[in-house]
């Protein structure tokens, strides 16, 4: 059991893939919390349904309030704390869906922070923010403050700022910023950014990927439960035994946002998995080399994964043809090469060049080219 104060010292890699309710031991408490705020995240439930299904677990376990503070921010049972349970949790969900759309979208250029709900009594974000700008890299020109009316904006950052992970309590660039906080983002463009003082020239990286660090170490774990593990899951986890005797079970996320290598990714994508992992990503790969509509389809989806998981190539010169340059939409991936040969002459700066011949190999599979760049970037 937890309180608050040592949730928020937990690495952000877990915590952002967990769900937590400080001072909740009991499982049955914590799993009726978290199931519905998912409901409640999705639709299906609204706050005082929450509330009243909520009461009744802790009722049906023998839930007692603290005898002080009962209907306070302590008492499980009260409004105000599931209101923070709820609030929090399906908030996030809904801030970390609108960044990541956001932050994929050619033409969000920065975010600006401001007041979407009022508070009787509102922290001092103007503060806050201005601490958090404080000793950015490139402090001037990356994040620049706008004066604060209660109501309005407090400032415009960058997309890829490091600001909005020291402004926010939970260490998310995403809101909530803090519990029951009424500040949020909204995307701006290249010209609305320049206008508020950014320098929007410099290139923006992807999302960071929630599966970059998954894996679970599992001391103890017997050789016979390890082959185990191996032999349902296949090559959809690694394990890896240390000299201490410790067991990491790696997920290679087949279908997801891990980033690779090109080598390292042709490396998985070749292996043996279990028919309910179907290689999603590798089959759209596939179906575009092969010159197969992908355009608003899922395949699209898990092309669009496959591509931006891959660590960009970040030497050499770079050539693309003039023709896919100028007809390029919004994530769309044009093919490029390594040297100025036939059509390929338009000059390319290097550094966001997604090298994919390893996977091509690896999938049997033709290119005209052994490279794409994905015009989001340009």
């Amino acid at each position: 059991m937890m309180t608050a104060a040592q949730m928020e010292m937990i690495a952000n890699d877990y915590a952002e893939r967990a769900f937590f309710v400080s001072g909740v031991e009991p499982g049955v408490i914590l799993s009726d919390f978290e199931d519905k705020a998912s409901q409640v995240a999705s639709g299906a439930l609204s706050y005082e349904e929450a509330q009243r299904a909520i009461r009744e677990t802790l009722r049906q376990q023998g839930y007692r309030p603290p005898a002080t503070g009962q209907g306070g921010i302590q008492d499980l049972s009260s409004w105000v704390r599931i209101q923070v349970v709820m609030e929090t949790n399906a908030a996030m969900a809904h801030g970390y869906r609108n960044w990541y759309n956001w932050t994929m979208d050619d033409d969000t250029a920065a975010f600006k922070f401001y007041r979407s709900q009022g508070r009787e009594d509102p922290r001092y974000w103007a503060e806050r923010w201005n601490r958090a700008r404080a000793g950015l890299e490139e402090e001037a020109t990356e994040a620049v403050s706008s004066g604060f009316i209660r109501g309005e904006t407090v400032g415009y950052a960058l997309a890829s700022s490091d600001i909005w992970i020291r402004l926010s309590r939970f260490g998310t660039p995403y809101p909530p910023f803090d519990y029951l906080s009424g500040m949020n983002i909204a995307p701006v463009g290249a010209e609305e950014a320049r206008a508020a003082g950014l320098d929007v020239s410099r290139v923006r990286t992807a999302p960071a990927s929630f599966n970059a660090t998954l894996e679970s170490n599992a001391k103890g774990v017997t050789e016979s439960n390890r082959n185990k593990i191996r032999r349902i899951l296949k090559d959809a986890v690694r394990v890896k035994t240390g000299n201490d005797g410790n067991t990491t079970f790696a997920y290679t996320d087949p279908n997801g946002t891990r980033p690779y290598t090109d080598a390292e990714l042709a490396d998985v994508l070749s292996g043996d998995f279990p028919e309910e992992i179907p290689l999603r990503q590798a089959q759209a790969f596939r179906l575009a080399a092969a010159g197969g509509a992908v355009a608003g389809t899922l395949a699209a989806l898990y092309l669009d994964r496959l591509l931006d998981r891959l660590f960009s190539d970040p030497e050499g010169v770079w050539y693309a043809r003039p023709a896919d340059v100028a007809a390029a939409s919004s994530r769309q991936y044009i093919p490029v090469s390594r040297k100025e040969e036939g059509e390929f002459t338009w000059r390319l700066t290097s550094g966001h060049v997604k090298k994919v011949e390893d996977v091509a190999g690896a999938l049997r599979v033709e290119l005209p080219t052994p490279y794409v760049l994905p015009s989001k970037w340009l």
